[in-house]
């Protein structure tokens, strides 16, 4: 009876953080969703020194609509491009890898995409 308990306590546990995992992207989303579906006179850019979640600042530059900015971490170069809408942007993460058939034998490959936004005050 007690691996009963033990396993549905478990269970528990794990439902429970993914459903605030959960909650969470859903929040984020809509947030998302509001930044780049309502349009705001004044709108602020994406223009900017950031920081990644490793503590790495990146240079961001906005030209009309189109978003870039490039970093290095661990000697493996990074390249950010997106499109902005309103205070929202699609944006798509490069990492600079060998390609055997490539004349340059390093380019840029597609790692991962993503939404951003930006706060109502910037």
């Amino acid at each position: 009876m007690s691996a009963i308990y033990e396993r549905k306590e478990i269970e528990s546990q794990r439902v429970e953080s993914e459903l605030s995992v959960t909650s969470e992207q859903q929040r984020y989303i809509l947030d998302f969703a509001d930044a780049y579906f309502n349009e705001k006179l004044d709108c602020p850019i994406f223009s900017s020194s950031w920081r990644t979640s490793d503590g790495i600042e990146i240079e961001i530059t906005q030209k009309e609509a189109e978003i870039e900015g490039c970093w290095t971490s661990d000697k493996t170069k990074y390249k950010i491009t997106g499109t902005a809408v309103n205070r929202g942007a699609t944006i798509s993460i490069y990492k600079e890898e060998y390609v055997w058939s490539s004349p340059n034998k390093y380019e840029f490959v597609i790692d991962r995409t993503g939404y951003a936004y930006l706060a109502p005050d910037g």
